[in-house]
């Protein structure tokens, strides 16, 4: 093999290889959008195993302390009765709160990102939040929050 061709064939490697990350990417990029912009209407991981998945989430939350780190907090927070939900809902602006989501039908909650946690916290104590739940959208079923099974978490 000449060197033109040992050349040409490494570029053409690394080329390949280069497209391959670069198409799996912007795949894995496009398909977290998607799921992402599903809101408003989103009802959250929808199936039997909605369970499973927000016990795994109470027991890393309620067991090990643990918080999910991202780079604009959002969090589910849960509200004894539906007047202190709509309080909350009306508050929310003047907190610098966004409501992503507050479409829940078997319990009184909203679904909110705002620029760090502490300003969700300092919302949900001043709103009478029950509970704060941070990272994706809690699933809509009463006292989700609350569910822990340690055969399938």
């Amino acid at each position: 093999m000449r060197l033109n061709e040992k050349v040409f064939s490494y570029i053409l490697f690394i080329l390949i290889i280069v497209v391959n990350i670069w198409l799996s990417v912007s795949n894995a990029l496009f398909l977290e959008h998607e799921e992402v912009n599903r809101f408003p209407h989103a009802k959250g991981y929808v199936s039997d195993e909605v369970w499973y998945v927000n016990a795994a989430r109470n027991i890393l939350r309620n067991i090990f302390n643990s918080i999910p780190n991202i780079d604009k907090p959002k969090a589910t927070l849960i509200y004894t009765s539906n007047e202190d939900l709509q309080r909350a809902k009306s508050l929310a602006s003047l907190y610098n709160i966004n409501i992503i989501y507050e479409s829940f039908t078997k319990i009184n909650a909203i679904y909110v990102e705002s620029k760090d946690y502490n300003n969700i916290k300092v919302f949900a104590n001043k709103t009478n939040a029950i509970d704060v739940i941070y990272g994706w959208i809690l699933a809509d079923s009463g006292d989700i929050n609350k569910y822990m099974n340690f055969e399938h978490p």
